[in-house]
């Protein structure tokens, strides 16, 4: 737990908790980030470098300095249910929403990708000793096809919410998405924009993106669909997964959830699903709106579970204690996507 009264400083939006192990293409950029944000343990990205540099030259927020802190993996590092913006933040939100086309008071979720586009960009821009697994053509297989979430966003929009393109060098959102979404990625984006949507937005979904980072700085609950590492799910409670289920060829069945555990995320490389015969299953189109539906209704504490839904996951979560006991990870699996595929506990 961190204590507020180590806090040494005014609360202005947003603290950051760096939440993601990933590489930054910058390494300047995290030593700089070393003197101004509370780490746990965990290196940042450059999506929130970027965001952070800007945010504390332009004044918005001020750098955050910490005395101490628990690193234990696993640790709560929310600070608070919510964190508190002051006047200005709030009249840039408004702002930003009113440029985007959405009302002042409509609930928004931020909808995230994971475009080659982004990574081609990484691979052209570092040098050959610095290109690793996500720059790969090899991993392009994880990602999910945009295309395939249109009955999620028609649930969102029949929620009342408003569903926002989210992302960096992302491609343009396809025709026949473009009533259901705004592409505030390609049409609006600026990168403190970004940090004001996530404070502002009621959740993400996000299909194996790593923008997922940006909510969660400020509590807000993600909806991992398309996951390819099956043991890592959020970091919060609140957050829930739909893991891609893998086909063998060579027996004509699915995967148990144990086997998937088992092997992490090697079937996220193209080869070694050739190697092994391995067919790597995207969410479906039904089980990504019944996962929304599901996150909605337990943000407004309508959603229902039965004792059945409570064994089932328990004895999920006994199977990823016991296979990955090191790397465990605080959000459960979808409901409506376990009661569907119960049969793969066995």
């Amino acid at each position: 737990m961190i204590r507020r009264k180590i806090l040494r400083c005014k609360w202005l939006p947003p603290i950051l908790v760096v939440v993601e192990s990933i590489v930054t293409p910058n390494n300047a950029l995290r030593q700089y980030f070393l003197k101004r944000v509370f780490w746990i343990n965990r290196e940042t990205t450059s999506q929130l470098e970027a965001c952070f540099v800007k945010l504390v030259d332009s004044k918005l927020t001020e750098p955050i300095r910490v005395a101490r802190a628990v690193k234990r993996y696993g640790t709560s590092w929310d600070l608070s249910p919510s964190r508190r913006v002051d006047d200005h933040w709030q009249l840039r939100i408004d702002a930003l929403l009113r440029d985007i086309g959405v009302e002042k008071d409509k609930p928004i979720a931020l909808v995230a990708m994971r475009y080659a586009t982004y990574y081609e960009k990484l691979r052209r821009t570092r040098s050959e000793d610095e290109v690793g697994s996500e720059t790969n053509p090899n991993t392009f297989i994880r990602n999910p096809d945009i295309v395939t979430y249109k009955a999620a966003l028609e649930r969102l929009v029949g929620l009342g919410v408003q569903p926002i393109h989210f992302g960096i060098d992302t491609p343009p959102v396809p025709h026949e998405l473009r009533h259901l979404i705004i592409d505030y990625s390609c049409d609006f984006r600026l990168e403190e924009s970004d940090l004001l949507l996530a404070s502002r937005c009621l959740m993400m979904v996000t299909g194996a993106a790593g923008a997922w980072v940006l909510p969660s700085l400020f509590n807000r609950p993600v909806l991992f669909t398309n996951s390819y590492w099956y043991f890592i799910s959020g970091p919060s409670s609140r957050d829930r997964f739909l893991p891609q289920l893998l086909w063998n060829e060579t027996e004509g069945r699915l995967l148990t959830f144990r086997e998937m555990v088992g092997v992490g995320g090697q079937y996220s490389y193209r080869d070694n699903c050739e190697r092994d015969h391995i067919i790597p299953i995207k969410n479906s189109s039904s089980e990504l709106t019944a996962a929304v539906g599901e996150m909605v209704s337990r943000i407004h504490g309508t959603f229902i579970e039965d004792e059945s839904d409570r064994q089932l996951h328990s004895e999920f979560k006994k199977l990823m204690i016991l296979t990955q006991p090191a790397i465990m990870s605080q959000a459960p699996i979808a409901t409506t996507f376990l009661r569907k595929y119960s049969y793969l506990l066995s």
